[in-house]
């Protein structure tokens, strides 16, 4: 029997922006600039503060350090996970470095900074590469011997018989053999204090101590070694990715992972009524034209059924929308990070070489400031009469249904895996509600802040040089 799409609110006027409304209430005011980016997918996250709580902080900065699209939603957490806010802010200073050693340094010096430059990169690709692909054999290894991927005792006699690993150790001492020597070529002293700015930015970005090593796997297959995790351990590992630990720019959140998985924060309920307004615009907001392509509700379910869920739907009076726990985690990147550098005067007289970065569709026009989480998701459906159609059935792992909500997909087993709890579809007299689980915790998007710079300091070169060109009856009547 076909599955297709159930128009079941058509008389609600349901909207994306009845649910952007309900977020932006649950977070008050926005400072100025600041802007809520949904997330097409509202992804799971994986944290356990028991079981493996230093592998659910390395879980946490692959979503605090993104590269955020210029878009009011976006799905790049699934189309584009590696887009990284640290490697595009890297890029940016690295390149207003650039600009102030060709004025600053002899141009053989330049030149040998330039070759050493890609050098290092080209080094770093063929390490990096290699890395992965013996990863990918240490992971396949440990299926077929059932081996804990964290043991580091065999991984350490495995990887000895491996040829890359050889290859590996050569790579990385060559590139921080270059670094040193570019270090060396770099080391100088700026009367200028923008180009100071640029050149401590970036030793900043270089230096160790900006990045924190995690578990790659489960702190629960790391055995006994686990029982020695702490801050002082990861910090302690050679800077880079391994096969056993990744490698993240630090970034700290403000909640600890028990106040993420358990509180009741932010917890709430609020009803939408029939036909009502949408309080807040997203469109608006972000002054975007077009469509932003966030459904409010999607429903599928057998052609035979398409009639009865119709008319069930059709009693709909009230909306109700809530979570267990709501908030938007703020996160403190680690010196590495510093705004400031994006009103660097370097980079402002520059517009055309960092379009790219701050232009209006650049990587770093807008950055996270906060990542939206909430717990326990829900949607209620109060009707003036009983449900008639089963939905329990069909939403369950074997049944043909399926909706959407909040970007979370029910029914068909929702996408879920080990660390999620089960859905729920239940009918209460009068009430249909789709539920979440009360425990599984959804990212709904980030607030951002939007870089402002090109366009401020146009404002600021235009006033400089025509203010007193200009007569006193220029512009609009008032």
């Amino acid at each position: 029997m076909p599955i297709t799409e159930v128009d079941a609110l058509a008389d609600y006027n349901l909207t994306a922006n009845h649910f952007y409304s309900v977020i932006k209430s649950q977070l008050g005011n926005l400072q100025l600039n600041q802007y809520i980016q949904l997330q097409l997918t509202a992804l799971p996250l994986d944290i356990n503060s028991k079981d493996y709580p230093w592998f659910s902080y390395g879980v946490l900065q692959n979503y605090f350090d993104v590269s955020l699209n210029p878009t009011p939603v976006s799905d790049s957490l699934v189309v584009a996970p590696n887009n990284r806010l640290s490697q595009n802010f890297r890029g940016m200073v690295a390149l207003g470095l650039s600009l102030v050693e060709t004025k600053e340094l002899p141009p053989e010096i330049v030149r040998e900074i330039t070759l050493l430059e890609a050098e290092i990169g080209n080094l770093s690709t063929e390490a990096s590469r290699l890395e992965l692909e013996r990863t990918a054999l240490w992971d396949a290894h440990c299926r077929a011997t059932r081996t804990d991927p964290g043991d580091l005792s065999r991984y350490a006699h495995w990887s000895d018989g491996q040829v890359s690993s050889a290859r590996i150790k050569q790579l990385s001492e060559e590139q921080f053999r270059k670094l040193a020597m570019q270090s060396a070529l770099r080391d100088q002293q700026y009367a200028d204090p923008n180009h100071a700015a640029l050149h401590d930015g970036y030793g900043t970005i270089l230096s160790s101590a900006s990045r924190m090593r995690y578990p790659r796997y489960p702190d629960t297959m790391y055995g006994d070694e686990a029982k020695k995790f702490n801050v002082v351990y990861f910090a302690s590992l050679s800077d880079g990715e391994s096969s056993q630990f990744t490698n993240h720019y630090l970034i700290t959140p403000d909640q600890s992972l028990q106040n993420i998985e358990s509180s009741t924060i932010g917890g709430f309920s609020e009803k939408i009524a029939k036909k009502s307004a949408e309080t807040s615009r997203i469109e608006t907001d972000w002054n975007h034209s077009g469509s932003v392509g966030y459904g409010a509700f999607s429903l599928k379910t057998n052609v035979s059924d398409h009639q009865v869920v119709k008319d069930d739907f059709s009693h709909v009076q009230n909306i109700e929308v809530g979570a267990k726990s709501f908030m938007a985690i703020k996160l403190a990147p680690g010196g590495w990070f510093t705004p400031a550098l994006f009103d660097n005067p370097v980079i402002l007289r520059n517009r055309r070489v960092f379009e790219r970065y701050l232009g209006s569709k650049g990587s770093l026009r807008y950055y996270p400031t906060h990542l939206i989480v909430a717990r326990g998701l829900y949607i209620k459906f109060m009707s003036d009469q009983n449900w008639v159609h089963d939905y329990e059935r069909d939403f369950s792992a074997s049944g043909s249904a399926s909706a959407r909500v909040w970007g979370v997909d029910f029914g068909g087993g929702g996408g879920y895996s080990r660390h999620e709890k089960s859905q729920k579809i239940e009918k209460r007299g009068h009430e249909l509600v789709i539920s979440d689980g009360d425990e599984n915790i959804r990212i709904l998007g980030y607030v951002a802040t939007k870089n402002t710079g090109f366009e401020n300091n146009a404002v600021r070169e235009f006033m400089t040089q025509n203010t007193m060109a200009l007569p006193a009856s220029f512009g609009p009547s008032t």
